[in-house]
């Protein structure tokens, strides 16, 4: 029993140096020192022979964290993304969703869309109103 849980904790200590040097490596790529990466500051780190086995290491298909990349640099203004939330974003989406996950999703989802019937029902009582 020991074994195993000695096992877990270092595999769990290895991980964590695996996100931490991905950091280091991202924050490497960026070139104008913003904390942010633009596409191409985000292909040039993954050119780089660290990145793709720190991935794999992970556990990452370079596809899945390209596409995961993409998305999150179409949703911001600048078409960049911060290296923290992009971190940050890679270790969610480490391991499987749980019922717990899905459920939470699922919440914050009904609240997005509250709010828009919210704000939708205030602009049409204002051009009702003009």
């Amino acid at each position: 029993m020991k074994d195993s849980v000695l096992l877990a904790q270092e595999h769990s200590h290895q991980e964590a140096q695996h996100f931490d040097k991905l950091a280091q490596l991202c924050h490497q790529a960026d070139e104008d020192c913003n904390g942010r990466l633009g596409p191409r500051e985000f292909k040039n780190a993954l050119r780089k022979n660290d990145v793709p086995t720190l991935l794999k290491m992970l556990g990452f298909q370079r596809h899945h964290v390209c596409e995961f990349f993409n998305h999150m640099a179409h949703e911001s203004d600048d078409n960049e993304v911060d290296i923290n939330d992009f971190i940050k974003g890679c270790t969610l989406m480490k391991g499987y969703a749980t019922t717990f996950d899905l459920h939470k999703l699922y919440a914050r989802v009904t609240n997005v869309q509250k709010d828009l019937d919210e704000r939708l029902g205030e602009i049409l009582r204002l051009l009702h109103n003009v």
